[in-house]
């Protein structure tokens, strides 16, 4: 059940919700793929006026809500963002 994520913000939001990373592709140097072994056990996202927490998530939830800006990120996804950067960064 592993998810490639190209994407450094998908890929931070992943991680601040606690999902698994199991690697790092480095073998395009210009576009790093992380991949994931778990998805989240949850995440909330905005429905209308009212934040829904929804359990366990598939990867295509959180990135369905990530690209539709529903997707709520929790306290740590500025740290994980940081992470994420690190990770691309020390190569």
């Amino acid at each position: 059940m592993e998810k490639g994520i190209k994407d450094m913000y998908l890929a931070a939001a992943l991680l601040a919700y606690d999902a698994e990373l199991d690697r790092i592709d480095r073998s395009d140097v210009r576009r790093q793929e992380f991949i994931f072994a778990t998805p989240p056990d949850e995440i909330y996202v905005k429905s209308g006026i009212v934040v829904l927490r929804i359990e366990s998530p598939t990867f295509e939830d959180v990135e369905t809500k990530f690209i539709a800006k529903t997707l709520f990120f929790p306290p740590s996804y500025p740290d994980a963002l940081r992470r994420i950067k690190s990770a691309i960064h020390s190569t």
